[in-house]
């Protein structure tokens, strides 16, 4: 089984100033010579090291439960994000291509990286207040940075980088009224993933509108309508019926199936949800103290995730019955009972056929411009 992962959006809205800052003042900010000493020490990967090698120190930092080199880490590829935007895009050449040599290189990123951190200057980190408009370098350095969470995250469980894509679709924009999806910039870079890989499952974000970010809801609607136009392609072809393809919807923090609601249940144990837990909050440093991840709930993610859980697990053996109610159920049943009773939490997902995934999307489907 191989797995492929597609982010449609980075997700720059949720990384702050502060946490820029700190990150870059753990490698010594405004004080030269920390800095000096930090980029000496990580000199291989800030210059010369490809981008799953920085991954893999950060992995064997997870592995060995080394809090400060998975910090240093988090603040090496930061710095990688401040030279791909300040000194690469901006002067649209590579680190030590036509003529700039390394040394030179590091200078200038020393240099960009101080500048971030003091006081009045042109692109400076401080000074700003929630709200304020957020240029488009400040989104692409935080988007850079949110996506390397996720490779982060997935490089521990095994998934090389090569095997996720990052589309930064352009509808996810800091404007106040942002931009519905449109066909050919959003849903079309879907289609030609889905066309090239012909996964056999397709897992989604499968929430209402209204009940999260809007941009998990305008995602649905852009698979959506990836899946339709492939499978009028296999129409078209005379392939009609050949791509057999399941979609699993899965809800969490932001809304919640209902048991009834949902087909597929997989029972949770004590280990997996710690586990979870421990690689989420050091992979996803930015969102280790979201702001607002529930009225019900303060604290990280993967804390309410788990506890939603654990409160489906129960709420299904409340549904199931006792011990002396569920003599009369089947051996199949009975063995699903016996592993929801020997699990610490219950995820539940909504299996569906392309049509179904249609459907569910349809009504909404006129107010966006993919349709």
């Amino acid at each position: 089984v191989e797995h492929y992962f597609a982010y449609a959006t980075s997700g720059f809205h949720s990384v702050t100033d502060l946490h820029l800052l700190t990150c870059l003042e753990r490698a010594g900010g405004t004080d030269r010579d920390r800095l000096k000493a930090f980029m000496n020490k990580w000199r291989f990967a800030l210059v010369e090291a490809d981008y799953a090698s920085v991954l893999d120190e950060f992995s064997s930092a997870f592995s060995s439960e080394d809090e400060e080199g998975m910090l240093e880490v988090d603040s090496v590829l930061l710095m990688r994000a401040v030279d791909r935007v300040l000194l690469r895009e901006e002067a649209s050449e590579g680190s030590a291509a036509k003529g700039v040599d390394a040394e030179t290189h590091l200078e200038r990123l020393e240099a960009a990286v101080i500048s971030l951190c003091s006081e009045g200057a042109e692109k400076s980190l401080r000074g700003r207040r929630p709200g304020d408009a957020c240029p488009l370098w400040l989104q692409k350095l935080k988007g850079f940075l949110r996506e390397t969470e996720t490779d982060r995250y997935w490089y521990c469980m095994g998934v090389h980088p090569d095997r996720i894509s990052h589309l930064r679709s352009k509808f996810y924009t800091d404007d106040f009224f942002t931009p519905l999806p449109t066909l050919e910039d959003d849903c079309m870079p879907l289609v030609r993933i889905l066309r090239e890989m012909r996964p056999d499952v397709i897992s989604l974000a499968f929430d209402p509108e209204g009940t999260g970010p809007d941009t998990h809801f305008k995602v649905l609607q852009l698979i959506s309508a990836a899946v339709r136009i492939l499978l009028e392609e296999d129409e078209a072809a005379g392939k009609g019926g050949e791509w057999k393809v399941h979609i699993w919807g899965y809800r969490n923090v932001w809304f919640r199936f209902d048991p009834w609601d949902a087909n597929l249940i997989f029972p949770v144990s004590r280990d997996s949800l710690d586990e979870g837990h421990r690689l989420f909050v050091s992979s996803f440093r930015t969102q280790a103290a979201a702001s607002f991840p529930s009225p019900l709930f303060d604290g990280p993610f993967s804390l309410w995730a788990a506890a939603i859980q654990e409160a489906q697990r129960a709420e299904l053996l409340r549904l199931i019955g006792s011990s002396r109610e569920r003599e009369s159920v089947g051996e199949e049943e009975r063995s699903v009972v016996a592993a929801l009773e020997k699990s610490e939490a219950a995820v539940l997902l909504k299996e569906m056929t392309p049509a179904e995934l249609i459907a569910g999307a349809r009504d909404l489907r006129s107010r966006l411009q993919i349709a």
